[in-house]
């Protein structure tokens, strides 16, 4: 058996937390950055930075193997998820002394259920809202995944609409490179769907799923690849995430509960 946790934006990390019922209660953010880090983001100190060393990063196309044999699993956030799937195999690839431009929009779902001014619908009906810029939390988690090498410059926005993330992702590659290639990694990912160049995904095709879509553009007169991903983030962000991770831990197929058609509306 294992315990699920729900932790909360601020006073702890926004993310899935599963332990097997035999190790030690959890109750704080395992996303795997530093004391320090975790201070300066979130304005208050771990509360149990003596489990760090023990949690596995809980997202499935990276750490499949891993995730198997863990007794604690810190499933990333919903940003998080659309940008490390498409960056993290071009790594190696590119210039990392430029940061990485992260451009992201979220659906008003992503904010949680509590009341807040900013969310009712005269503040965000026909308008587009930037926060935290350059100090949103799931910086760090970023580059941590991408080993710390490039930095990450993240602005996050939100939008007039329920529930999906597009991230637009600029990045330097260091030369001509086959991005096909690259991301062949992915060939037998279930809920990561390379759709190629020049074809950008809309938040409608992954709409109630658990997908991850992406493709990119070359921008020949800048040198810069253009990368945007798709996600729905009550499905296709920590939740459907936290399923495959538990399905993984159980031993089932990783697909179960996740198996969706999407959604019309």
């Amino acid at each position: 058996m294992i315990r699920l946790a729900t932790l909360r934006p601020r006073l702890e990390a926004s993310l899935i937390l599963f332990a097997r019922l035999d190790t030690k209660p959890a109750s704080s953010s395992f996303t795997g950055f530093n004391r320090e880090e975790f201070k300066t983001y979130y304005k208050t100190d771990h509360t149990q930075p003596d489990l760090l060393k023990d949690r596995v990063y809980g997202m499935v196309p990276l750490y499949r193997n891993a995730l198997k044999n863990a007794d604690l699993v810190a499933v990333p956030g919903c940003y998080p998820l659309s940008v490390i799937i498409p960056l993290r195999p071009l790594l190696e690839t590119m210039n990392t002394d430029i940061p990485v431009i992260v451009d992201s929009i979220s659906g008003i779902s992503g904010a949680g259920k509590s009341l807040n001014q900013n969310f009712h619908f005269p503040e965000m009906n026909e308008n587009v809202r930037a926060y935290e810029l350059g100090t949103h939390q799931h910086t760090p988690e970023m580059e941590q995944e991408l080993d710390r090498k490039v930095q990450i410059q993240f602005s996050p926005h939100v939008g007039p609409f329920t529930r999906g993330i597009l991230s637009t992702i600029t990045v330097r590659p260091k030369n001509d490179i086959d991005i096909d290639a690259v991301y062949s990694v992915y060939n037998d990912e279930p809920y990561v769907r390379v759709l190629g160049k020049d074809n950008i995904p809309d938040l409608n095709q992954v709409h109630g799923t658990n997908f991850c879509d992406f493709g990119w553009v070359k921008d020949e007169r800048t040198g810069n690849l253009i990368i945007v991903s798709a996600i729905d983030n009550l499905v296709g962000g920590t939740a459907g995430m936290a399923i495959q991770c538990m399905n993984l831990m159980f031993d089932l197929d990783e697909t179960t509960g996740l198996r969706l058609g999407g959604m019309s509306i």
